[in-house]
């Protein structure tokens, strides 16, 4: 099919540049007119050019959709259209305003499916790595109400605060682990390198002392084949630990593992409850049904343990059984939690307890997430200093031994 270049105006007055295949020109300038364009020029586009032109659109490696660009997307939407803008209006500013490309043509083709006749659900669902299915869910509940702006504004801050969770965690995760990983590195180092040297100095002392012995050993074993083959045994454990976690049944039992475990574990529940009572308080005042609520909140959940309390949820509730049944015998959610969704099904005030449960575990997360950086710093540093110590003494053991000997 011909490919033709195109200048065109808009009903703003603004130019509008593009290349497009169609049959024939009068066909091509009768689409654009049909999108509201008035054209300028049209001119066809040799085969090697349009070729040239179609692999310069191609890409390799797409930029994704950060959650930062689509929370500030959201914010701007939602202010547009407090402000009365039509929603192709809104699209087309945001979209020439985006600095992502990728986010710039998945606006572009939501304006043109909104200009085609299709709701802006509709349009949102046809990019569902950008526009995940509660995103979508809450602009549906959105347009039977009317009311763009408050959703798109809730979704906005919904995303805000699950980003400050993550930084929060990452800027308290990260030093300690770079510090660990450096150690973990440096002892590889010591063993493989280091201890060899060593031995050609003490090779004709006998009887080296136990520590060196053992340090000796785990040299020989990280050298030569043995040391490929030990190398190439943590590389399979990796990617069996990576198959594992990957199955359905092996990310339940890791995430069960996760959420028990006595150090990271109680941070994780409380992550998971924050977010789960946030984003389904959301929903319900929204304007979603409770079972499609559970059903968009069951799906999105990260952790698979609290995806299946949330389908048993929806079960009870769709057997006309208490919400907080499903919690109370999971054994994951502390009383405090049970109680206030206990107390909001007796008030009809669920939505407002799930919000007051979020507002709670968030500052309570902040509060832990600095505890565990607070402990995890001395904790590492005395490890490291232990396991970096323990290989200097036994390298330098003998060296002590020979002294001793020399003396008497």
């Amino acid at each position: 099919m011909p490919v033709f270049e195109y200048v065109a105006r808009d009903k703003w007055k603004n130019i509008r540049k593009g290349r497009l295949e169609a049959d024939t020109m009068p066909f091509l300038v009768r689409q654009l007119r049909e999108k509201g364009l008035f054209v300028t020029s049209v001119s066809p586009v040799s085969g090697k050019t349009a070729r040239i032109g179609k692999l310069s659109e191609i890409t390799i490696f797409r930029s994704k959709v950060k959650p930062k660009e689509l929370m500030i997307f959201s914010r701007q939407f939602a202010a547009m259209l407090n402000s009365g803008m039509d929603i192709t209006e809104c699209l087309r500013i945001l979209e020439e305003q985006s600095e992502n490309p990728t986010l710039r043509d998945v606006l572009s083709e939501v304006k043109e499916d909104v200009e085609e006749g299709k709701d802006l659900a509709q349009a949102f669902s046809r990019h569902p790595k950008v526009f995940n299915h509660l995103y979508v869910s809450m602009i549906e509940a959105a347009q039977s109400s009317g009311s763009y702006g408050t959703i798109l504004s809730n979704i906005a801050t919904e995303i805000e605060k699950s980003e400050k969770i993550k930084h929060q965690i990452k800027s308290a995760l990260i030093p300690p682990l770079m510090t660990l990983i450096f150690a973990i590195v440096l002892s590889f180092s010591l063993i493989k390198f280091v201890v060899p040297k060593f031995m050609e100095l003490y090779g004709s002392v006998s009887n080296l002392p136990k520590p060196t012995q053992m340090l000796v050993a785990a040299s020989n074993a990280v050298q030569g084949i043995r040391g490929l083959i030990f190398i190439i045994a943590i590389i399979l454990l990796v990617i069996a630990f990576k198959l594992f976690i990957g199955s359905k049944k092996g990310r339940y039992i890791w995430d069960n593992i996760k959420l028990k475990s006595p150090i990271f574990g109680p941070v994780l529940r409380k992550i998971a409850i924050a977010s789960f009572s946030r984003t389904l308080s959301l929903l319900f005042v929204s304007g979603v049904d409770w079972l499609e609520s559970l059903e968009i909140v069951s799906n999105a959940a990260k952790n698979k343990v609290l995806a299946k309390i949330l389908k048993e949820a929806k079960a009870s509730v769709n057997r006309g059984e208490n919400l907080s049944k499903p919690f109370i015998e999971s054994g994951i959610f502390p009383p405090l939690v049970i109680q206030m969704i206990h107390s909001g099904e007796k008030s009809g005030r669920v939505p407002e307890m799930l919000n007051h449960i979020a507002d709670i575990y968030e500052e309570e997360v902040d509060r832990s997430v600095e505890n565990l950086s607070a402990a995890l710093t001395p904790i590492l540093t005395v490890l490291i200093g232990v396991i970096v110590g323990g290989l200097l003494l036994g390298l330098y053991l003998p060296v002590f031994s020979m002294g001793q000997m020399m003396a008497g």
